[in-house]
C-alpha cells in the first residue's frame, strides 16, 4: 500500500490557485483597456465583481479573452461531421432517426 503525501496536493493546489490568480489579474486588465472610456468608475471594481459572480467554467472562458460570438459559426463544421458519421455508417439507426427528428423540428421552430 502507498501513502501520499499532502505536499504533492498542497504544490498542485497552489500552483492552480496561483495560475487562476494571474487570470483573473489578465481578465480584469483586458476589461479596464476594453472600457478606458468609462474612467469616472473606480478602475475594475464592476469587472471584478462581475467576474467573481460568473461560476468557475464561465470564469475560465472568461479569461479565454475572446467574444462570445465570435466562435459561434460553426454550424457548418456540425453539419459536415454529421454527414460524415451517416457516410461511414457510425451512427445507430435509432441515433440517426432522432437527429432528423430534431432537424425538422429545430427549422420548424425558426
Amino acid at each position: 500500500m502507498s501513502i501520499r503525501s499532502n505536499r504533492t496536493d498542497d504544490s498542485y493546489a497552489s500552483a492552480v490557485r496561483r495560475d487562476l490568480g494571474q487570470l483573473k489579474e489578465t481578465a480584469l486588465e483586458a476589461s479596464r483597456l476594453d472600457n478606458l472610456d468609462a474612467s469616472v468608475r473606480p478602475e475594475g471594481s464592476e469587472a471584478a465583481a462581475a467576474y467573481d459572480s460568473l461560476a468557475p467554467h464561465e470564469q475560465s472562458a472568461a479569461s479565454l479573452g475572446v467574444h462570445p460570438d465570435a466562435l459561434k459559426p460553426i454550424g457548418f463544421l456540425n453539419a459536415g461531421h454529421y454527414e460524415q458519421l451517416k457516410k461511414s455508417n457510425a451512427l445507430s439507426d435509432d441515433l440517426a432517426r432522432r437527429i432528423e427528428a430534431y432537424k425538422v423540428v429545430a427549422s420548424s421552430s425558426e
